[in-house]
């Protein structure tokens, strides 16, 4: 695990990086949310230069959710490597839970070895946006990216407290600086769907008695 001092130096960074970050995304974003396209902006207002695309499809990165639970995870369902800079969840209805979420900005200050091990060293340097409790949740990157391996997936927590297609939308962006639209898919629980299969046996047994 890292020690105390680079932890504190950790923590630095993130606030360091939320501090000018805050600044140029509340010029460019008055309402205070975090817009990705203003990040991609400010990335290239601070001299970072776009990296070369390398997504398969505008969907490459999935929000997965458990119907049952409420529980989320981001998921790289491409074949290439994503550099993720930003995403941002949004309810139509309200439905987002800030103290469910658990973000890549809080998980680099408690566990940032698993950051590391899990998603490279420029994630430790995420920071929360400015969020709208009950309808936006979104964190951004202002000099690195987390890279997601062809497969891999990050536990977000619990951050709403119910989940429709209809209701939430799902944006992503990418170190070359441009935003997708990410897909979300919603899965029921695994022992639920052991219970629809054994459901369907049984009525498939029924209609052979017949």
């Amino acid at each position: 695990m890292a020690d105390a001092r680079t932890t504190v130096a950790i923590i630095g960074v993130i606030l360091l990086a939320g501090s000018a970050a805050s600044v140029g995304l509340a010029d460019a974003n008055p309402g205070g949310m975090m817009n990705l396209e203003d990040l991609a902006a400010l990335r290239g207002d601070l001299g970072i230069p776009a990296a070369p695309s390398n997504h398969a499809t505008t969907s490459s990165l999935l929000l997965i959710i458990n119907e049952d639970t409420n529980q989320a995870w981001l998921k790289n369902d491409s074949p290439t490597v994503l550099q993720v800079i930003g995403y941002t969840v949004e309810s139509l209805g309200g439905y987002m839970d800030y103290s469910g979420w658990e973000s890549l900005t809080n998980a680099a200050i408690t566990r940032p070895d698993d950051v590391i091990d899990q998603l490279g060293p420029g994630a430790l340097h995420f920071f929360e946006g400015q969020p709208d409790l009950d309808t936006f949740l979104g964190e951004g990157n202002i000099s690195h990216y987390a890279a997601f391996q062809p497969g891999a997936s990050w536990y977000i927590g619990r951050p709403m407290t119910q989940a429709s297609l209809a209701d939430l939308r799902f944006v992503y962006a990418l170190y070359d600086h441009t935003v997708h639209e990410g897909g979300i898919d919603i899965v029921p629980e695994p022992t639920t769907l052991s219970l629809l299969a054994l459901g369907g046996l049984a009525m498939l047994r029924r209609r052979r008695k017949r």
